[in-house]
């Protein structure tokens, strides 16, 4: 099937829902939303889809792009405010309710939608795309796939590099510079570099501190090709490895694996989170758990579905998703292990598949 053929299926889609919640137009800001119905990848663009049309909204500076990618809506370039241009559209379309992305449009802008578009009830969508887009299709896949491998790659491939009085800061800037020569377009968020007792801070600051021997190593790194994003966790450990921290490393794998075992179609994904953070609290590391055991991935690194305590989603085949637990002791140091998985009909697919066993983590 062609893209453009994807990307119009997805827009008849979404007009299903809107007949469904009853509205008559929905704006959409969000631009990884735009590009999830579009393929268009610009920073400036809007739409306006209704039960019936699809309205594309963007600047010159992107009328040459747009003509060239969106071949399924009307593109409408706009010079300075495009309040008027929705307004004849809204009198002429006879739109009443229109919904709008509450988690993307601000509430500046809201104030000036709701003072322009006299008449108009303005409608909140929670994730109305975003639901959309939590199954992945065949092509999706494929370039999910395709992002994980050149994230693996550049994570094996830097090994060779870390070496005694290396700083953080320089792996950090050697892993963005090397996933770029691998062909991605740009980090999928700034990589996490940590060493030694930094480990034990799940999202530590990068530094100028110079790696030691027995220094543990984090690297939490993706890298965006063609819109998509990878996520993925390695924890090393350089010349050597203290009794507590090899503890913790295999009961941070035990309890991935055996989070990965229960996914199942049906299968609540709170219930996945609790496999792995029953496991992590009977070896004794509960309060050591403190954040979710994974989320979505896809046009965001971080999108639905949410693999925490609270969500209430229940597992579909082509959900792409992280199983990440972690163990982070103050001043000790902190381990976690990070893949990509894909749900399938008899379980899942692992996307990342870069060794975790602790003898492939000494450096």
């Amino acid at each position: 099937m062609a893209r453009n053929s994807v990307f119009t299926n997805r827009c008849v889609t979404l007009q299903k829902k809107l007949i469904q919640k009853n509205i008559d137009a929905l704006f959409v800001s969000n631009l990884s939303n735009v590009f999830y119905l579009t393929g268009f990848r610009g920073t400036n663009a809007y739409l306006l889809v209704t039960k019936k049309s699809i309205l594309f909204y963007t600047d010159f500076r992107y009328k040459e792009e747009a003509e060239a990618v969106v071949k399924h809506a009307k593109i409408v370039i706009y010079s300075d405010s495009f309040l008027s241009l929705l307004f004849v559209v809204f009198q002429k379309k006879k739109i009443v309710r229109c919904g709008f992305e509450s988690s993307s449009l601000t509430y500046d802008q809201f104030v000036r939608f709701r003072r322009g578009l006299k008449g108009v009830k303005l409608v909140p969508q929670d994730s109305i795309v975003e639901e959309l887009r939590i199954i992945k299709d065949a092509q999706e896949l494929k370039t999910i796939k395709k992002c994980a491998r050149v994230i693996e790659r550049v994570i094996h491939n830097i090994r060779p590099k870390i070496h005694e009085g290396v700083t953080e800061k320089e792996v950090a800037a050697e892993i963005e510079y090397v996933m770029r020569l691998y062909g991605a377009q740009k980090s999928s968020f700034d990589p996490i570099v940590a060493f030694g007792a930094s480990t034990s801070c799940p999202h530590a600051q990068i530094t100028n501190r110079a790696l030691k021997k027995g220094d543990a190593i984090m690297i939490d790194a993706g890298c965006i090709i063609d819109g998509y994003s990878s996520d993925l966790t390695r924890t090393f450990f350089f010349n050597n490895i203290n009794a507590r921290l090899k503890k913790i490393y295999h009961v941070v794998y035990e309890a991935q694996k055996k989070a990965l075992d229960a996914i199942r179609i049906g299968v609540k994904a709170s219930y996945i989170d609790r496999i792995a953070r029953e496991y992590i609290t009977k070896s004794g590391y509960g309060p050591y758990f403190g954040h979710a055991l994974g989320h979505g991935v896809g046009i965001n690194v971080h999108e639905l579905p949410r693999i925490s305590s609270a969500s209430d989603v229940l597992l579909e085949t082509g959900m792409v998703c992280t199983i990440e637990p972690g163990i982070y002791v103050p001043r000790v140091g902190g381990v976690r292990i990070e893949d990509m998985v894909c749900v399938t009909e008899s379980g899942c697919e692992l996307i990342t598949g870069l060794s975790k066993n602790l003898d492939d983590c000494m450096l």
